[in-house]
């Protein structure tokens, strides 16, 4: 974010243009010509002092010179933003000339000597005189606190169509001096912003608007931009639009505002200023970037790309998978993936690992934007490591991703599936063939020999484990066994580890023939103190099946009862 200072080098200071008229008031000739200021404001003050004239131009003025010499600085604040009511008043040529000259005043210790010559003319394009005074008392103002004044319009100001006239350019021209105290102009542009109607809100207020919420509120920032680029710049003579371009690019850049930042970068390019090393380098940042999330953009959990689903889509084996890691993971708000959590669903981490990728590929769960562009780009593509730790939410149409609400909703529309006989039958062999990967992946992981470090089933091996019917007590016994003769074999009579890590599939393949065989069976029933898995404590509630029947039983649709 720019800082105030330079914002300094962007603004061509000039005055504001505010147009007046000029005019010679009933007692003109009156005033007698001194070579003092203060006689003449005394003259004017005793020439106005009655109910008619007190708060006219002239006596408003020699009020605020007179209030300055007695050191009664409230009431010279109080008159001088009084002078600014009368802006659209004719000017008093007398009062334009004292006005002019009262710089002048100002700056001398001995005024003895200065003589007011009648101005025949006026320049209108110049700052209005008003303005021009208050600006020269605060040029003799010990402290150059500009609060006071803004205190003392503040209090003046009503809301009409005039004032809100004189709130906008008492903004425009005296900015740049509350801009040393960045609070103060913070607050006063709020001030100023919320009592002008919106039409009227010029370039220099968006721009101060859009300033105080970069980095805070960068969206917002990039919204008064916007409005920016369709206001007035009153003064016609200076400009912001440099310090907005280059806030507001790097504002895109953050939050990702792509359209904005293209657009910002379209009213920078042809321009002068568009080929200078700070704008190259914005430029080159954000299509970087820009690059980087087009890419993410094809990811297919991208939740952009992911629409809601309806419950009736979702199949009756995703549902169950469904209520399993809402039952395990569910919290208040989202599904938390977490490997520790989720270890505990199904038997194997490997199935569980499938099932929580099919739930997210089948867009029954998604991730939130930000969470999803806070994984790292290396983690983008490792599904295993996406998932964990991550905060995922329910897709689904008219369902509330809270874990009680939700989690009612799915059983019930579970129990009322037609097909829920085939889909019990369905998750209890994949129920069965996790104990198979449980049992393998405990045993392996026990074993200190290089052996096991790059070893995989093969593709034939996990077709013949997830398509032959059989306990999970027998699942269970058969990776146990085919890993301990394979210790023992790599013991004995290996001639390295590729001839162990065929064995290993051999004995596999041998164990697996057994079952298809009937042979004799050796596997004992399920222990009693083993864990209860979320998936069995679901099939217990929903359809009566016991953790021991899972586990001992063979897969039969007379073992189900959904009464």
């Amino acid at each position: 974010m720019l800082n105030i200072c330079e914002i300094d080098k962007f603004l061509i200071k000039r005055e504001v243009v505010i147009p007046f008229k000029a005019n010679y008031f009933f007692y003109e000739n009156k005033i007698l010509c001194t070579n003092s200021l203060i006689d003449m404001c005394l003259q004017i003050k005793d020439l106005t002092n009655t109910d008619d004239c007190n708060q006219s131009s002239e006596f408003l003025f020699a009020n605020t010179i007179l209030a300055f010499v007695d050191k009664d600085y409230s009431l010279q604040r109080e008159n001088s933003i009084r002078l600014l009511f009368k802006k659209d008043e004719y000017i008093p040529v007398s009062l334009l000339n004292a006005i002019n000259c009262s710089t002048v005043f100002f700056e001398k210790k001995d005024n003895s000597g200065l003589i007011f010559d009648r101005l025949e003319g006026v320049e209108l394009n110049e700052a209005h005189p008003y303005f021009k005074f208050i600006y020269y008392l605060l040029g003799v103002d010990s402290n150059k606190k500009i609060e006071p004044y803004i205190n003392a319009l503040k209090k003046m100001y009503d809301g009409n169509i005039i004032d809100q006239e004189i709130l906008i350019y008492f903004y425009e021209y005296f900015h740049d001096i509350i801009k040393s105290k960045l609070k103060v102009l913070e607050v006063f542009t709020q001030f100023v912003f919320n009592n002008i109607h919106k039409d009227k809100v010029t370039q220099t207020i968006w721009f101060f608007l859009s300033y105080f919420n970069l980095s805070k509120d960068d969206s917002k920032a990039i919204e008064y931009a916007n409005n920016f680029m369709g206001s007035a710049n009153l003064a016609h003579t200076y400009s912001y639009n440099k310090a907005l371009y280059t806030n507001t690019l790097r504002a895109a850049i953050r939050v990702s505002a792509w359209d904005d930042f293209f657009y910002f970068k379209s009213q920078v390019d042809g321009k002068s200023i568009g080929n200078s090393q700070e704008f190259l380098e914005i430029f080159e940042a954000g299509e970087k970037k820009y690059l980087k999330e087009r890419e993410r953009l094809d990811h297919p959990l991208h939740p952009q790309n992911i629409k809601k689903i309806n419950l009736e889509s979702i199949n009756t084996d995703n549902l169950i998978f469904l209520a399993c890691v809402i039952l395990n993971s569910g919290e208040d708000w989202g599904v938390l993936l977490n490997e520790n959590r989720f270890k505990y669903i199904f038997p194997s981490k490997e199935i569980v690992y499938r099932i929580l990728k099919k739930l997210i590929l089948t867009h029954c769960l998604k991730i939130s934007l930000k969470d999803f562009n806070n994984i790292d780009d290396d983690e983008l593509y490792d599904f295993n490591k996406l998932i964990n730790n991550n905060r995922f939410h329910l897709n689904i149409d008219g369902i509330i991703d809270s874990k009680e609400i939700s989690l009612s909703l799915i059983k019930e529309e579970i129990i009322n599936r037609s097909d829920i006989k085939d889909s019990i039958l369905s998750v209890w062999k994949i129920i069965n063939i996790g104990y198979f990967y449980s049992t393998y992946e405990f045993y392996l992981d026990k074993i200190t020999d290089n052996w096991v470090d790059d070893f995989e089933l093969n593709q034939n091996t996990i077709e013949r484990i997830e398509t032959i019917q059989s306990t999970a007590k027998r699942f269970s016994f058969t990776a146990y066994s085919a890993v301990s003769a394979t210790v023992s074999f790599h013991e004995l009579r290996s001639t390295g580890n590729k001839h162990t890590q065929n064995t290993l599939l051999y004995n596999i393949n041998k164990y697996l023939d057994f079952i298809e065989k009937g042979e004799a069976d050796y596997s004992k029933p399920r222990f009693h103190k083993a864990p209860v898995l979320t998936i069995e404590m679901l099939f217990d509630e929903l359809f009566n099946l016991s953790p021991e029947t899972i586990y001992n039983e063979n897969i039969s649709v007379d073992q189900l009862s959904l009464e």
